[in-house]
């Protein structure tokens, strides 16, 4: 694996921080944080945050940060497609009833 390189920059405040560049988490990694996660599930980091407070993604709190692991966002994301599969089928026989009945008015 190849090593990030880190860029020192300054704060609003002239104190020095350590930047990463953003990079996308790696497929082995057992837990993560916020952000790599909504990189994982493809959604935005406030949804993720949202979800966890929540209650509906579970999450570990270390110190100041949450990591979340892959298998719960994998159980978090297979929840969401069923409700959401379940969802888009009522919807499409909804309409298919409705534009039956459409066609059987004279």
């Amino acid at each position: 694996m190849e090593r990030v390189k880190e860029k020192r920059c300054q704060t609003r405040h002239g104190g020095e921080m350590t930047r990463r560049p953003n990079t996308v988490a790696s497929t082995d990694q057992r837990g993560y944080r916020i952000v790599e996660a909504a990189e994982y599930m493809g959604v935005t980091p406030w949804f993720v945050e949202v979800k966890i407070r929540s209650g509906e993604l579970p999450a570990l709190k270390l110190c100041r940060h949450y990591t979340i692991l892959k298998q719960d966002m994998d159980a978090f994301l297979d929840r969401h497609r069923a409700a959401l599969l379940d969802k888009h089928r009522s919807m499409s026989m909804l309409k298919a009833s409705k534009s039956e009945s459409r066609s059987a008015k004279p």
